[in-house]
């Protein structure tokens, strides 16, 4: 199936990341880049180098990656699997069926669940998705529960314990 069907089901959810992730791109950016530029405008002095510049100018940049991120990815899920991409919007959109699920777990170090397949595919959905309540419903509904983690189903209980969660990302 692929995401032209997928949207054509009749139950979609639709995840994205929250404006957290908008905000701390924005502010991240705003600050190193406007360091970059003070430190070699009113700021100058000896300590000012090409190399302090350019770890200002990169850390501003890796803010954008936050914005870009906010502004492109998308999830969608569905009764019979997901559409994701791989990375940061950069690839091409990919269809996980639920069926195809051999594993979920959680990265408590990156702060998001890994979803494998049999076929070796890998998708990953953040903490600061919207919408985590009905991914957290498609898995522990339609993925066998002995290849979810217990720190996977740790966080779906801690997930499906806090009725008002979205309002705090959004």
């Amino acid at each position: 199936m692929n995401e032209r069907l997928l949207r054509q089901t009749k139950r979609q959810e639709e995840m994205r990341p929250s404006i957290i992730v908008l905000v701390a791109g924005v502010v991240t950016s705003v600050f190193f880049l406007g360091v970059a530029v003070i430190s070699n405008t009113v700021g100058k002095n000896e300590t000012t180098t090409l190399g302090t510049t350019l770890f200002f100018v990169g850390c501003g940049l890796l803010g954008l990656v936050f914005v870009y991120d906010y502004f492109v990815e998308r999830y969608f899920i569905s009764e019979e699997g997901m559409v994701y991409r791989s990375f940061y919007g950069l690839g091409p959109r990919r269809f996980l069926s639920w069926d195809e699920v051999r594993s979920v777990d959680y990265s408590t170090w990156s702060q998001w669940f890994v979803v494998k397949t049999d076929a070796g595919a890998k998708a990953h959905v953040s903490v600061l998705m919207t919408n985590l309540p009905a991914f957290t419903h498609a898995v522990l509904s339609h993925v066998p529960h002995e290849a979810i983690s217990s720190r996977a189903k740790e966080m779906f209980r801690i997930i499906l314990e806090q009725p008002d969660l979205e309002s705090y990302l959004t």
